[in-house]
């Protein structure tokens, strides 16, 4: 029996969400979108076609452009013999975004159990998940790393991504950008202030161009500084713009919670 049958059946039964969540070890709110969407979403049954997959990410759209954010930030398929690994890695400081991510993979691969592994040495998360498709939720996969290979969105998912850009946004700056406070100095006086500025960094031009076009969709004005070691960093720093980022991470969270 997957999940959404033990689901249907314990609400039949008169089980509260809460507890069915509690059973299933999945996030509430996990369990009421399966209801809302007439437990029509996600990852059903173990074979699937290049076309169920394809529909299943149409289906929840704003949690997959969000884990492919994530993903493409900072995440990994690993190949097994019999299936495939995904994870992605965040920040302990950072709880609600590990939550965000569990509970957008639990409702798009909601037959396959999400994991979340607290590293015994640094202050971080592994959130994983097995599935053997995964290469095809994901094509960016492929060998070795992300930066010394190109990285370009299918035309499902460009048209996704388009269509959630913030989501999009969010699972970048999620794993591979931080909002901080920068020093800046008003001249009339020389006293500084302290302005809120996103930071988004990344080795592949590929991913920081599919960063900075969704910025330039959103018309949010970014600059770009290239380092030594290869990375790009790309700030948001004025506080219009800051604020359209965060106006975005309010849109975003509507739609994943």
């Amino acid at each position: 029996m997957d999940r959404f049958e033990y689901t249907k059946n314990r609400i039949s039964d008169g089980a509260p969400l809460r507890q069915i969540a509690k059973e299933l070890g999945v996030g509430e709110s996990t369990v009421f979108y399966w209801k809302q969407n007439n437990f029509t979403t996600g990852t059903r049954t173990i074979s699937t076609t290049k076309e169920d997959i394809i529909n299943i990410c149409k289906s929840c759209a704003p949690y997959y452009v969000y884990i492919l954010g994530c993903y493409l930030g900072d995440g990994c398929i690993s190949q097994f013999p019999r299936t495939k690994k995904l994870e992605i890695f965040s920040g302990s400081a950072h709880p609600s975004i590990i939550d965000d991510q569990i509970r957008s993979l639990n409702i798009l691969f909601n037959q396959n159990k999400v994991n979340s592994i607290k590293h015994p040495s640094y202050n971080m998360y592994t959130i994983t998940v097995y599935n053997k498709s995964l290469d095809q939720y994901f094509p960016q996969h492929g060998q070795g790393k992300k930066h010394d290979r190109n990285i370009l969105l299918t035309d499902w998912q460009t048209e996704l991504v388009e269509e959630h850009t913030d989501c999009f946004i969010k699972g970048l700056i999620a794993t591979d950008g931080c909002l901080f406070n920068a020093s800046n100095r008003i001249k009339k006086d020389g006293s500084k202030t302290d302005l809120p500025s996103y930071q988004f960094t990344n080795k592949s031009m590929d991913i920081i161009n599919l960063y900075t076009s969704s910025l330039d969709r959103l018309g949010i004005h970014y600059t770009k500084v290239h380092k030594k070691s290869g990375a790009v960093n790309v700030f948001t720093r004025d506080r219009k713009n800051v604020q359209k980022i965060f106006d975005i991470y309010e849109s975003s969270q509507k739609k994943l919670t």
